[in-house]
């Protein structure tokens, strides 16, 4: 009985184990061997980049690559936007989400944005405060910089010279710099209530399996 239920207790505190990240979508800027090229979406302009779901996910996780043109100074506080739109035959479609999200990290990558001393080609990593589920199919990211005419103009990095993606309606080369994951970033899947009934139950069936036996002892 004791070894019934600790094999039992193993497989339902499975439940609680640490999870990895799935990446969703990669087009992660390489500090290693940048590709030059980046569009402004700030003030006037706003970029697009188009993006594919092969299945049903939970967006939870983006990472994403731009310089404050040209100074590299980045304004206080930033003021970034991230949008989600349905794609329309190939076109830009009608807006899903304006994502809630939190800043966790930003960081130089190193690299100056097309050689230019001090235009620092930074990463920044957020999450969404509540995860955006997402059918299989085709979609559109924007990020953009809502503040203007602080000095400096954020500029979405590329991450690669084939593919196409937008700047307004104009059709620009390339593919924007970004990293989309799913909810099992979470590191941590949280166990159901189910689960947690059962271990319980278990727990005193063990209990009481023991005090049986040291009755008879």
């Amino acid at each position: 009985m004791i070894k019934n239920f600790v094999a039992a207790s193993a497989i339902v505190c499975a439940g609680t184990a640490t999870a990895h990240a799935a990446t969703l979508v990669d087009q992660s800027f390489n500090p290693g061997a940048p590709v030059d090229g980046a569009h402004f979406s700030e003030g006037g302009f706003q970029v697009f980049d188009d993006f594919s779901l092969s299945s049903a996910s939970n967006l939870w996780r983006l990472t994403f690559w731009g310089v404050h043109w040209t100074s590299g100074v980045e304004p206080n506080p930033l003021d970034f936007a991230i949008q989600v739109y349905n794609d329309a035959a190939g076109a830009l479609g009608s807006l899903i989400a304006d994502v809630s999200f939190t800043m966790v990290s930003n960081t130089d990558t190193g690299v100056d944005h097309n050689g230019l001393a001090g235009a620092d080609i930074r990463e920044y990593t957020l999450t969404f405060d509540s995860v955006l589920s997402l059918g299989a199919g085709d979609y559109w990211l924007s990020v953009y910089h809502d503040t203007d005419a602080q000095g400096t103009t954020f500029a979405w990095q590329r991450s690669s010279t084939t593919g196409s993606y937008l700047q307004n309606t104009s059709v620009k080369g390339g593919e924007t710099a970004f990293l989309l994951e799913d909810d099992e970033a979470l590191g941590v899947v949280p166990l159901p209530a189910a689960g947690w009934m059962l271990l319980t139950a278990l727990g005193a069936l063990g209990a009481a399996s023991r005090r049986k036996r040291n009755k008879s002892a």
